[in-house]
């Protein structure tokens, strides 16, 4: 199979859609600051366990949660398709359907 060139604003141009929708996540103060709440929280977990406390099953899905989501890569959407937790809609753009 041969690969075809085509240039951005031609792909552009082909592309067909209802609407999109634009987010932005990781952004702001209200983020930075659950942030630094999440890592304390972790930490404070981590600390537990390491002395070898037990931790309610409460906690320790608290633990398994704050553990993947502070130390591993961040996407918007998860491999679970959920979208992340400081995920915001910025904008949703319709009525832009392209018909050649």
């Amino acid at each position: 199979m041969e690969a075809i060139s085509v240039n951005t604003p031609e792909y552009i141009n082909k592309l067909e859609f209802d609407y999109i929708e634009t987010y932005s996540f990781q952004r702001g103060q209200e983020y930075e600051d659950d942030l630094i709440t999440q890592q304390k929280d972790l930490d404070q977990l981590k600390d537990r366990k390491k002395n070898g406390a037990a931790l309610t099953a409460q906690e320790e899905v608290r633990y398994q949660k704050l553990h993947a989501l502070l130390n591993s890569t961040q996407y918007l959407v998860n491999s679970r398709n959920e979208f992340h937790p400081s995920g915001q809609n910025t904008a949703t753009i319709s009525g832009c359907i392209h018909r050649n």
